[in-house]
């Protein structure tokens, strides 16, 4: 049985089709502790960083192991000469100095992974902010840097507390394939603390030239500004999101809006060109859209090629003395004439923080993040038939406020605490407390789309793009998982839909019965030519793969 995670609406009973509803396959990756170490270690996305899962369902992530950070990427199928599972990139690249603390937290769809190397760990068991370098190391050996990898500086050298820089790696996206990343670096100025320093964002190109070209998003508006996430609108054009500080004395170096309210950091969007350098645009969302608050304070994590900007936000409290300081997801979407959504409010009620990490480019493009509060992840999904976006709490057990069943079928015990990333296929990867007998700790996940299997391109319907990737694997043989918690029979290769380790007439079959929105409820095999025109019309592809069906039966 494939394990199916149920997801539970805020707003039940009366949440739409049952089979409108999104479910997912469970994967674990493996404990995030390893080896001696002791210590508790839990991801934080401000520090350690995030996780990020590309196009191909690839995952970077980090490992605490023997009080060491340890850098990973998880391969779902046999890539760059790899095979499928877990891989540390201290063993991929030996010759490369990671030193004793290093991250993982992005990759790209050509295998470019960036992250943190030669940091510092402090008396908890995070890496330091202000210590150590961006790097950014390259899984296929395309672009013939020495040892596969290279680091970036950050505009000065030495440590925190001397004045000096660092930088770290934040995301990565191709252009063609030749990678474009942005970092986060820091930059001669006051220590604000004791580890860490003034800092801005960064974007790098020319990756593939001896010296990349670094530069720095300041200069656009805000005296620093900071970017999370990048995307390609086009070859040489960029969108990223981030923030803005209008302060960088307050609120400044990872002090997290979650528990502090007056700070002067503002969800923004940047826009960059190819050049020598770069040309880069910015502003504050308030810039762009009457919708969005002249005085919303926050943070812009996610971006899609299009521009639409994801992230957390809020209002200053009243009275400016209160301690409450809500929390709440946010969308901003250039495409809708700037509107501005509070993402928290489709979740059925106003309880609790939300914050979104990430979106994808998906025709039915979905959101990603957690509740802070309540500590589990959540889910948005674009539904054009109900007008926006509809918000679920990813549950793994009965909630006493959110009731959500699981069939965690063979990979029971799981607690999900956070959801970093989503691909445009559905994937989603992120954290959680997983129980394996008497013992708990966090495990790392992806989580696979199952709701509608024929629907492979995950764009709400089964129709031509999808029949097109199951041919493209017709006969091919598939296999089937060999272990619990492992990638679902139908991602082993897409379109092996009734999972039996081959794609053929039968999948097909599968596929054609399903045709249409993916509430379809599926009509069975196709009887004669006539039900073939009852069915498909003159949607020609569909017409000749339903009649050939036909023909091959009689």
């Amino acid at each position: 049985m494939v394990p199916v995670l149920a997801l539970s609406r805020a707003d039940e009973p009366d949440c739409g089709p049952a089979c409108d509803r999104p479910g997912y396959a469970i994967v674990d990756l493996g404990p995030l502790n390893g080896g001696t170490n002791v210590e508790l270690f839990q991801p934080n996305a401000e520090l350690t960083g995030r996780f990020g899962i590309n196009a191909h369902g690839q995952v970077a992530f980090t490992r605490r192991i023997d009080e060491a950070h340890r850098p990973y990427v998880w391969l779902p199928r046999p890539a760059y000469g790899l095979s499928a599972g877990v891989h540390a990139l201290v063993d991929l690249f030996p010759q490369f100095d990671f030193g004793d603390h290093a991250s993982a937290v992005d990759i790209s769809d050509n295998g470019f992974v960036v992250g943190q190397c030669r940091a510092g760990s402090g008396t908890g068991p995070y890496i330091i902010r202000g210590q150590g370098r961006a790097y950014i190391a390259d899984l296929s050996g395309s672009m013939g840097w020495t040892d596969n990898a290279r680091v970036i500086d950050g505009l000065s050298s030495g440590a925190c507390e001397e004045g000096g820089g660092w930088s770290r790696g934040v995301a990565v996206v191709d252009d063609g394939s030749v990678p474009v990343m942005v970092m986060e670096a820091g930059r001669l100025g006051q220590c604000l603390s004791e580890d860490v320093c003034f800092s801005s964002g960064h974007l790098v190109t020319d990756l593939d030239q001896s010296t990349p070209t670094v530069t720095a998003l300041t200069g656009t508006g805000f005296p620093s500004e900071f970017a999370f996430d990048i995307d390609r609108a086009a070859a040489g054009e960029y969108e990223l999101a981030g923030r803005g500080d209008r302060d960088p004395r307050v609120g400044h170096c990872g002090v997290t809006i979650t528990y502090y309210c007056e700070v002067e950091d503002v969800p923004a969007r940047f826009s960059a060109a190819a050049g020598s350098p770069p040309s880069i645009s910015a502003g504050a969302l308030a810039d762009f859209g009457d919708d969005v608050p002249e005085d919303l304070r926050g943070f812009g994590r996610g971006v899609d090629r299009g521009g639409t900007v994801v992230g957390y936000g809020t209002l200053p409290p009243d009275p400016p003395s209160s301690p409450d300081c809500d929390l709440n997801a946010l969308l901003w979407d250039p495409a809708d004439n700037g509107a501005y959504t509070n993402l928290h409010l489709v979740l059925g009620d106003c309880a609790g923080f939300s914050r979104a990490e990430s979106i994808n480019s998906a025709p039915r493009r979905r959101i990603v993040g957690w509740d802070p509060l309540r500590q589990h992840p959540l889910l948005w999904v674009e539904h054009e038939t109900l007008d926006g976006w509809q918000g679920y709490r990813l549950q793994v057990d009965t909630h006493p406020v959110y009731p959500g069943i699981v069939d965690a079928g063979t990979c029971p015990g799981w607690t999900l605490r956070e959801a970093y990333d989503v691909n445009d296929a559905g994937w989603i990867t992120g954290w959680g407390i997983r129980t394996i007998g008497e013992v708990s700790q966090p495990h790392a996940f992806v989580l696979v789309p199952t709701s509608c299997p024929a629907d492979l391109d995950q764009d709400g319907e089964v129709d031509f793009p999808d029949l097109l990737i199951l041919l493209s694997y017709f006969d091919a043989s598939c296999g089937t998982p060999t272990g619990p918690c492992e990638l679902p029979w139908m991602e082993l290769c897409p379109g092996d839909l009734d999972g039996n380790g081959v794609v053929e007439f039968p999948d097909l079959l599968f596929l054609l019965s399903y045709w249409g929105p993916c509430c379809n409820p599926g009509q069975g095999t196709p009887q004669d030519v006539q039900d073939c025109f009852t069915r498909f019309g003159w949607d020609i592809n569909a017409l000749l793969a339903c009649l050939e069906l036909v023909a091959g039966n009689q």
